[in-house]
């Protein structure tokens, strides 16, 4: 798997240059001028210097699924440790320009295995972090939410959800007090969205109830009534991106565009730089192909079925954006913006390396 990086800037997007070979779930920016990226590795942007790995920070089997800067100085990323056995969740704080492992929160009732997928911060003090967690002899998951307040991290209670519960993908804050999480609900049946308000979690009603195959994977808020969530819905062979948006009148499917290639599209990352400006990133699902690194164009190739889908809501519509095609197929996963003309978007590529 190759990173794939894409920026936005006054020129439209564009694919950055590959310093690794990890494949990236998150971003994050503290400013336009630095970054940070997380997944089966971490790295570092500076402006004046570009991407750096730093490839021992995590330990054996441990990926990071998400991560939350809010400032240059301070950041969040959480994730899972997958060694021989249950999963544990797995929280990297970034303090005094030092990458540490901290202490994560463990939940009662016979968990024995649980993932974080998504970390926000309201400032360095105050931060949520979300996943899904299994009990014990149980095939299903539940939604496993933390908190960091007063320097640890703990389990908070998080609403009842009946049947299998699901899990949840993606967390994203309006205020101390204004919170979303957003993921796939009781057998995919239709999403689960959380809503922290008045101190508790309690669970909100989706307009993808009933349609098969609806998840929501990420949320990103402009506004106390201004919250995006991006996912897809179908089953079989084809999916469809789905977007939906909150306001005073509650969670409502928003008008998107079709996607018309085979096999639909997903979307799997959003994130708002104002109320009127805001990018979700995907991808147009299909049996990747993978190609001999740098080969991909050549005679006789054969171009990979995945590409990366980008939308843009500006105007008061979201519609895909053009011109975002690689050579080498990937995916896009995670989506930071730091202003309307600077933004970064990670995931991964499928290319064949090959050696004499």
């Amino acid at each position: 798997a190759g990173l794939l990086y894409l920026h936005v800037g006054a020129g439209g997007w564009r694919v950055a240059e590959d310093t690794g070979d990890a494949t990236l779930y998150a971003v994050s920016c503290g400013s336009a001028t630095e970054c940070w990226a997380v997944g089966s590795a971490i790295e570092h942007y500076v402006a004046d210097s570009g991407w750096s790995v730093d490839r021992a920070r995590l330990p054996a089997g441990g990926v990071l699924n998400g991560i939350a800067c809010p400032t240059t100085s301070t950041c969040w990323a959480v994730g899972v440790v997958q060694p021989r056995g249950a999963s544990r969740p797995l929280i990297e704080g970034y303090v005094g320009g030092i990458w540490m492992t901290a202490a994560a929160p463990t939940s009662s009732g016979g968990s024995v295995s649980a993932t974080l997928n998504s970390v926000t911060c309201i400032n360095p003090a105050d931060c949520w972090a979300v996943g899904g967690t299994a009990k014990q002899g149980a095939s299903t998951t539940d939604p496993v939410i933390a908190h960091y307040s007063g320097g640890a991290w703990s389990i908070v209670d998080s609403s009842q959800v009946g049947g299998s519960g699901g899990a949840l993908s993606a967390v994203a804050c309006v205020n101390a007090e204004d919170c979303w999480a957003v993921g796939p609900g009781a057998n995919r049946s239709s999403p689960l969205i959380e809503h922290y308000s008045g101190g508790t979690w309690t669970t909100a009603i989706s307009p993808l109830v009933g349609q098969p195959g609806g998840t929501l994977n990420a949320v990103a808020c402009a506004g106390v009534y201004d919250c995006w969530a991006v996912g897809s819905s179908g089953v079989g062979d084809t999916t469809q991106p789905v977007i939906e948006r909150y306001s005073t009148a509650g969670w409502a499917l928003a008008s998107n565009p079709h996607v018309s290639v085979a096999g639909g599209g997903e979307l799997m990352g959003v994130a708002c730089a104002g109320q009127a400006d805001c990018w979700a990133v995907g991808d147009l699902p299909g049996v990747a192909v993978t190609l001999p690194q740098g080969s991909a164009g050549a005679a006789g190739s054969t171009a990979p079925s995945t590409q990366p889908l980008i939308e843009h809501y500006s105007g008061g519509a979201w519609a895909i954006e053009a011109g975002t095609t690689s050579t080498n197929g990937g995916a896009l996963i995670g989506i930071s913006c730091s202003s309307t003309t600077a933004c970064w978007a990670v995931g991964g590529a499928l290319i064949e390396t090959t050696s004499s």
